[in-house]
C-alpha cells in the first residue's frame, strides 16, 4: 500500500483536531492512496524493481512517500528511489538490528534489509532505535559497529525520553523513516510476525517519531510488519494508523519543501 502527502495552501484538507495536543493537525495537508504494487510471488528482483518504481513515481510527483508493509524488505527498494536525492541519514525503529549479510541463500528479506541499505552509496548513515532482541550470531553485530551504526536500545529510550531519540539524528539531515511495528510492547502491538517483550509504549513510539522529525528533515517513511491474521480486535492496525498520522502531522509542522531531484 502507498500512500503520498503533499502541504497545498489552496486545497481545503480538513485534518483532525487533537485532543491531546488541543489543537488541529494536518489541516491543508492533502494524501492521495497510489495503490499497491503488484508482487510476483517467487519474482524477487522484479519486485524490488517494481517498488522502486512506484516510489520514484510518488517523488516525480513532489509528493512524500509513506510506504505501509508488509515485509520490512521493502525498505531497502524504497530507498532506491532517493538516488539522486542527495545524502539520506536513514532512522530505524526497531526491535532487531536486520543487518545479517545472508542466511539460507537470502540477502533480501528482511533480516537483510540494513544491511543492504548500508551498501548503498547516498546513504550517509543509519541511527537505529528501540533495540531490545536477542541476538544469535556476532558477525551483524561486528558488522554494524564497522559501519558506524548509531544504536539506541528500548531501555535507553525509555530512559531518556524523547530527546535520546533525537541525539542519535543528525540535526538537519534528510532523513528516511523507516518503522518495524514490533518495536512496540507485544501487548501494544500483537500483531506481528516476530514480537518480543518489553517494547515501547504507544506515546514512547509516538513521542520519539515527534522529536526526529522536529529534528531532521523526514523525506519519506515506511511503517512495515502488521500482519492482520496474527491481529486481535485490530489492535495492531488501529496503533500503526494512528501513529502514522501523529508522524506526517510532525513532519507537516516543519513546513519544509518537498525533496527534489539534483
Amino acid at each position: 500500500m502507498w500512500w503520498s502527502y503533499r502541504s497545498r495552501d489552496d486545497v481545503a484538507a480538513g485534518g483532525w483536531y487533537d485532543l491531546d495536543l488541543r489543537r488541529w493537525i494536518l489541516r491543508g495537508v492533502t494524501m492521495a492512496d497510489w495503490g499497491d504494487v503488484e508482487i510476483a510471488p517467487a519474482e524477487i528482483p522484479g519486485n524490488l524493481d517494481r517498488i522502486t518504481a512506484a516510489a520514484a513515481e510518488i517523488l516525480a510527483d513532489g509528493s512524500l512517500p509513506v510506504v505501509v508493509g508488509g515485509d520490512h524488505a521493502i525498505t531497502f527498494p524504497v530507498l532506491r528511489a532517493f538516488a539522486d536525492r542527495g545524502p539520506v541519514h536513514v532512522v530505524q525503529l526497531d526491535t532487531h538490528q536486520d543487518f545479517v549479510d545472508e542466511r539460507q541463500g537470502t540477502r533480501f528479506g528482511h533480516g537483510n534489509v540494513m544491511r543492504r541499505v548500508s551498501e548503498l552509496p547516498f546513504v550517509a548513515g543509519i541511527s537505529q532505535l528501540g533495540l531490545r532482541a536477542l541476538q544469535k550470531y556476532a558477525e551483524p553485530l561486528e558488522a554494524a559497529a564497522a559501519y558506524g551504526v548509531r544504536a539506541v536500545s528500548a531501555t535507553e529510550l525509555r530512559r531518556g525520553g524523547p530527546d535520546a531519540a533525537a541525539a542519535v539524528v543528525p540535526p538537519g539531515a534528510a532523513c528516511y523513516l523507516s518503522i518495524d511495528i514490533d518495536v512496540l510492547d507485544i501487548a501494544t502491538a500483537p500483531g506481528t510476525g516476530t514480537p518480543e517483550p518489553g517494547g515501547l509504549t504507544y506515546a514512547e513510539l509516538r513521542d520519539a517519531v515527534r522529536a526526529i522529525a522536529s529534528r531532521c528533515r523526514v523525506i519519506g517513511l515506511d511503517l512495515v510488519e502488521v500482519s492482520p491474521p496474527y491481529d486481535w480486535a485490530e489492535v495492531t492496525s488501529r496503533t500503526a494508523a494512528r501513529l502514522l498520522l501523529s508522524a506526517l502531522a510532525a513532519i507537516a509542522e516543519r513546513r519544509e519543501p518537498f525533496p527534489s531531484a539534483s
